[in-house]
């Protein structure tokens, strides 16, 4: 038993990786959020079209899923190892950044996602097996089973059991008899939600942890650190499992894979310098010699690193010397120098004066990049930082202020950046910058962008009031009153849209008719707002899940390639999905067939490839 231990302060060290991991843990839940939103609306379509006419099918294309999880959670777990590097240089008092795009990083960030989503995705898929096959047996439609797996979504199969077991409880009337269905419902559905925010939290608390100890680990490494040590949070909440390694040295290359010890881990990695390890703020320690301060690792790790340089081999060397250069050393590198051969001198080019003065260079669009590590909201010089980030044309990994700031950092971090972007507007005239675009759109316009973009329904009901052509679906007035709300707002933010110039794909299924109609030669035009992808494969997968059972209208499947010159193209700020690679083709656009051919794909089988250009 471990209540004999008594609580002590965290060490300086510990607790600096401590508070960046409750800071990443944030941004890793967003993550895991919009992968398990991802996840819900493509298993809700497939139950309502695939799996409702044929129950024996697969419930979904979980290669597909798992290849879309990955997409989404990379970026943010390169950004927690990225996180994790840096932790490594300041507390070495490295100048600069962690290159976390190096190769080793990013197959190790490729890994980690990969692993990740097909764990979950595995859990997942057992307990929704569960779940559908009790609601047949209760005699559920699809669509209300639909409706009720959205909490259920990246949950354990004994989650999933532990829900339904609820149910079955509160439907007891001799326990419960002053329950009706929707006390029961809402009840239910209240524990799933709470449920299904434990385990998103737990993933992310977990994960985020091993993603910045992996990254922590590979900064170390490229710092010339050989080894760390195991570090506790000494409190009543310790596990046995923990304390049994708290002090214990690991290999650097062998730290990535301990911590997390298990969920919700809390432990961190120490640096050992010369076989000393770092001084964790005991009283005495330092006066005793048997550690170092960290203010003096930097330094200690260089006389390390030095004299190891003289007795090391060619490939051993060059690790040492890059180390060195890494932590600043500036001296001699001494040990067996490597062989340079002297470059050849070339005598230099005499480039003759130009006759004329050369034109003036046009001012460049600038690249916004979304970078949240520039923004450190508990920095005392958070107005200074958050500008200097913003004229260096970062913003937030999303258009709107994470909800983790305080009201003043929310109201500083809007008006300096719009201010700056109307600047950058001034300089380069018309909104040809994809986010500044975005940046324009109000609630109203993001509503109707979502209602187009999330729903069958969204898409038929707006399709038939530009086109007039009837809808594929029966619409409610609710739908019909809805689209005509959403639909003036709609066609004015795709009228100011910058023009999109480039390659896009579009899936569909028509009869033969159809596709006898269609001549090398002749002219397309569509008549109502369309969506098409920048992805082929995004393409081909809309064909086979959506198209052959939502929206079918033949049985030969198609596949557009359009050469378009004004299509619109959504991005991060406007995209529900950012793997779908969204973009919109805009209402009377007309394109030229070029050909007609008939191709064979791994996906779909035999279909018609049409090549379109626009006019």
């Amino acid at each position: 038993m471990l209540t004999a231990i008594a609580k002590e302060k965290l060490n300086p060290v510990h607790a600096k990786l401590d508070w960046d991991l409750k800071r990443n843990e944030r941004l890793f839940e967003e993550a895991v959020g919009k992968w398990f939103a991802f996840t819900v609306r493509q298993i809700q379509i497939d139950l309502r079209t695939k799996f409702q006419k044929d129950i024996a099918s697969e419930l979904t294309d979980w290669e597909y899923l798992q290849g879309q999880g990955e997409k989404i959670l990379k970026p943010t777990t390169l950004s927690v190892m990225q996180s994790g590097g840096n932790n490594a240089y300041k507390l070495f008092q490295v100048r600069g950044a962690f290159d976390v795009l190096n190769p080793e990083s990013v197959k190790a960030a490729e890994k980690f996602t990969a692993d990740l989503v097909k764990e979950v995705n595995g859990q997942t898929k057992k307990g929704i097996r569960t779940y559908i096959k009790a609601g047949v047996q209760e005699g559920k439609s699809m669509d209300k089973v639909a409706r009720e797996l959205r909490p259920l979504v990246g949950l354990t199969d004994h989650q999933t059991q532990s829900i339904m077991n609820y149910r079955t409880l509160l439907g007891n009337k001799d326990k419960f008899p002053q329950l009706g269905a929707s006390d029961i419902d809402r009840k239910v559905q209240r524990y799933s939600d709470k449920t299904h925010r434990g385990r998103a939290r737990m993933i992310a608390r977990t994960e985020t942890a091993r993603a910045q100890n992996i990254g922590y680990a590979e900064g170390m490494s490229s710092l010339g650190v050989e080894q760390l040590e195991f570090s506790t949070h000494p409190d009543e909440r310790l596990c046995e499992i923990c304390a049994g390694l708290e002090g214990k040295k690991f290999k650097t290359s062998e730290a990535n894979e301990q911590i997390p010890v298990h969920p919700n881990c809390r432990c961190a990695m120490l640096p050992v310098v010369a076989n000393t390890p770092v001084c964790r703020g005991a009283p005495g320690e330092v006066a005793k010699g048997v550690c170092i301060p960290p203010d003096s690792l930097a330094g200690e790790q260089i006389k390390d690193l030095l004299g190891k340089l003289e007795a090391a081999d060619p490939v051993e060397g060059r690790k040492i010397r890059r180390a060195l250069r890494t932590l600043g050393h500036k001296g001699g590198l001494g040990g067996k120098p490597d062989v340079i051969t002297s470059p050849e001198t070339k005598a230099p080019e005499l480039v003759p004066k130009p006759k004329h003065k050369p034109k003036p260079t046009a001012i460049k669009e600038p690249t916004i990049e979304f970078d949240h590590i520039a923004f450190n909201e508990k920095s005392p010089n958070w107005r200074a930082e958050f500008k200097e980030a913003i004229e260096s044309n970062k913003i937030t990994s999303k258009w709107e202020t994470p909800r983790f700031w305080s009201k003043e950092q929310k109201e500083f971090y809007l008006t300096t950046r719009d201010a700056y972007f109307d600047k950058l507007n001034a300089k380069i005239g018309k909104y040809k910058i994809q986010q500044n675009w975005e940046r324009t759109l109000t609630r109203a316009d993001s509503s109707a962008l979502k209602f187009y973009q999330e729903t069958f329904e969204g898409v038929d009901a707006i399709r038939h009031l530009q086109s007039g052509i009837s809808p594929f679906r029966t619409l409610t007035p609710k739908h019909l009153k809805q689209a005509k709300n959403h639909l003036p707002k709609l066609d004015a933010l795709l009228k100011r849209a910058p023009d999109y110039d480039g390659i896009m794909y579009r899936g569909m299924r028509l009869s033969s008719s159809d596709i006898s109609k269609l001549k090398k030669g002749g002219r397309l035009t569509y008549n109502s707002t369309a969506s098409s992808s920048g992805s082929k494969t995004q393409a081909e997968h809309f064909v086979k899940t959506f198209v052959r059972d939502e929206f079918n209208s033949g049985k030969s499947d198609i596949i557009f390639e359009i050469k378009a010159k004004k299509a619109v193209r959504l991005g991060k700020g406007t995209m529900t999905d950012p793997g779908l690679d969204e973009i919109l083709i805009r209402k009377d656009t007309s394109y030229k067939i070029k050909s007609i051919s008939k191709k064979t794909s791994k996906r779909l089988g035999k279909y018609t490839h049409i090549i379109l250009e626009e006019i």
